[in-house]
């Protein structure tokens, strides 16, 4: 009997710009007034990408010398810590106390 897979492994690069080139992308579209489908080839980023990104960055994040914002795939904020050393059954039952 085969086993189920626990750990998913990434089968591809796609997607994976680092965030700094982005936002370096980003400032030169909307601060040297560059285009986009130019900037998008001169970063090797796809130009709907990157418009999607002009659109969403607010122009004070732009300003700042270090940005915060966040790119990308973002995973769930978790419920349950490892720090309450909360058991399974626990947290269920507890999850179950607020339904």
């Amino acid at each position: 009997m085969k086993k189920m897979v626990r750990q998913w492994i990434r089968k591809t690069t796609r997607a994976s710009t680092p965030s700094d080139i982005i936002l370096r992308a980003v400032r030169e579209v909307k601060i040297d007034k560059k285009s986009i489908r130019s900037t998008a080839a001169k970063y090797e980023i796809p130009f709907r990408s990157l418009a999607r990104y002009c659109s969403k960055i607010p122009e004070p994040e732009l300003n700042k010398a270090e940005s915060n914002f966040q790119f990308g795939y973002q995973q769930n904020r978790k419920v349950c810590k490892v720090d309450f050393d909360f058991s399974k059954e626990d947290s269920t039952k507890l999850g179950y106390c607020f339904l």
